[in-house]
């Protein structure tokens, strides 16, 4: 009864070219692979994305003041070109932590808490730019308070 409508309203051609978009592979968006509450008061994400070359991919976190978050992220193979944290301002880069090889970086562990200064929302970005880079899996682990917030990017292609 609901395809009538749509027939009618977007005529056959329109029709024929809505399956096809569904059998093309997309690219692979962050998703959640796991998520826990720890002690009833903290929200833990394992989060899987991928960053293209000369890509950057930023993940929000809005948080109160003096919310601590701690993470820990790793690259399946390879490495990337730099992780920042920002609030209104730089709060820590990867790359100045020494956490850079000659591959990129592959690893690093963070901890921050939330000050008025910096604001209430914290971007988390990572870069893969520069000669001979490739897409990379990056494994992101995020452990907050539960009153916080996480927001994912969405592919617009």
């Amino acid at each position: 009864m609901m395809v009538l409508p749509l027939v009618l309203l977007l005529g056959c051609e329109e029709l024929g070219g809505l399956g096809e978009d569904l059998t093309q592979p997309t690219a692979k968006e962050p998703k959640i692979a796991r998520s826990a509450t720890l002690e009833a008061k903290w929200a833990v994400n394992q989060i899987e994305l991928q960053v293209a070359a000369d890509q950057e991919i930023e993940i929000l976190l809005r948080l109160s003041e003096q919310d601590k978050v701690d993470g820990y992220f790793y690259i399946e193979d390879g490495g990337i070109t730099d992780f920042e944290i920002s609030g209104n301002s730089p709060i820590y880069s990867a790359r100045e932590q020494g956490a850079l090889t000659p591959e990129g970086i592959n690893s690093a562990r963070f901890s921050f808490v939330a000050t008025q200064s910096q604001g209430n929302t914290y971007t988390l970005t990572f870069s893969n730019s520069g000669e001979n880079r490739k897409k990379q899996t990056v494994f992101l682990e995020l452990i907050y308070p539960l009153d916080g917030s996480l927001f994912l990017p969405v592919a617009a292609e």
